[in-house]
């Protein structure tokens, strides 16, 4: 049995300084997101439950009370999004960091001895993880940064980084152009990319993206189940959960929660989160085609989609705005006009919410689940504006 080592510093290079440090002495370690409250972090901690702490650049350890060991091969534990609920620790091995590591890294073309990373994502989630796991097994070089801050990229740029991992909302950050790769983990990226984007799909378990531009990468299997399930076999998944549940099913796959298709050219498509799709009157809608058809709206800043309970159609579609400094709010006629001719008129709105800002995680996901327990709390001291159902006869949402 190994230790497990957290820790707590800085979004800069000294992480990467720390985990070299750990798996010198061969234990394993997880990052904390010095971000979080106090509370938040404690909370953590027991759910991952180290057995030591590093919190100062000196790297020294102290023994944590009540953590539990790591088995040996255990390479490290991170923790999931928390997009729906509390953040699981997944526990990767040496194995499925490597097997990780070389696959993507021949996916991009990385010339370990030419090219550099660029760690601007959060080190205490998967997609920022990886970067710098990724960059210490193939020998490439990478920075650290504290975020996508503009003139941090560009001095990083200067020394040789020409590789980046971004969210949506952090593309208009970076000069595309100015990078060999960029990584984008989006479920609905924007629809023209420069052509040295790459769009991935993957989660904690996988260790990093395992669909590339809609094609799974070397060795990865993905399948759809009876009912659209999105499957996952492949080297790179995860040995298990820090609670002890096993990773895969008695079938042999990994059961992603999201809902797609697969070609018979081996393409796969991302609909959404089963947890996500709305069922409206028999109408199945997924919240991302919609929330593009009402970004397009010039007022719109930003909007989130999701299915509030209704007696009568099951479920209705319900939309939280935020809209852009010293614009006008949207009308229900414009945004009407928006989701009936790009998605289907039984996906407009019932109802619309003007709100200050929608809550995310630390990589930008939408916290549907939060986001909803509080509009429909009342907890937003904000107008809530109920809107007419389109005119058609497929559904009547009045």
């Amino acid at each position: 049995m190994n230790e497990l080592v957290a820790i707590l510093l800085p979004r800069d290079d000294i992480l990467t300084s720390a985990i070299e440090s750990i798996w010198e002495t061969g234990d394993a370690f997880c990052v904390i997101d010095t971000r979080l409250p106090k509370s938040q972090t404690q909370t953590l901690l027991n759910s991952l439950a180290p057995t030591m702490l590093i919190e100062d650049a000196s790297l020294s350890r102290h023994r944590v009370r009540g953590g539990q060991k790591v088995e040996e091969g255990d390479a490290y534990v991170v923790a999931t999004s928390g997009t729906t609920g509390m953040p699981k620790g997944v526990i990767h091995t040496w194995g499925s960091l490597e097997a990780s590591s070389s696959a993507t890294t021949a996916r991009m073309g990385i010339d370990p001895s030419a090219d550099g990373w660029i760690c601007a994502l959060p080190p205490s989630h998967v997609g920022g993880l990886s970067i710098i796991t990724r960059s210490l097994l193939s020998g490439t070089k990478v920075w650290v940064i504290d975020g996508f801050d503009k003139q941090e990229i560009k001095t990083r740029q200067k020394l040789g980084a020409n590789l980046i991992s971004v969210v949506t909302s952090a593309v208009h950050m970076i000069d595309p152009n100015s990078f060999k790769v960029v990584l984008l983990g989006a479920q609905a990226p924007p629809k023209e990319l420069p052509e040295n984007f790459l769009v991935t799909y993957g989660m904690t378990e996988t260790g990093s993206g395992v669909v590339y531009n809609n094609y799974p990468i070397a060795s990865v299997k993905v399948a759809c189940s009876p009912t659209n399930e999105v499957l996952i076999d492949a080297p790179m998944l995860a040995r298990g959960y820090r609670d002890g549940n096993p990773i895969k099913s008695n079938d042999g796959f990994y059961r992603t929660g999201d809902l797609g298709e697969i070609t018979a050219d081996g393409r796969v498509t991302i609909y959404g989160r089963a947890s996500e799709m709305i069922n409206s009157g028999g109408e199945k809608l997924f919240p991302s085609p919609i929330e593009d058809s009402i970004r397009r709206h010039p007022s719109v800043k930003e909007v989130a989609v999701f299915g509030q309970p209704d007696a009568r159609w099951g479920e209705v579609v319900v939309a939280a705005l935020v809209v852009k400094d010293n614009a006008p709010e949207p009308s229900k006629d414009e945004l009407r006009e928006l989701v009936t001719s790009e998605v289907a008129p039984w996906a407009y709105p019932k109802e619309i919410y003007i709100v200050d800002e929608i809550p995310r995680t630390s990589l930008g996901k939408v916290q549907r689940s939060l986001l909803r327990q509080r509009l429909l709390a009342s907890k937003y001291s904000v107008q809530s504006k109920m809107v007419a159902s389109p005119a058609t006869n497929t559904i009547d949402l009045d």
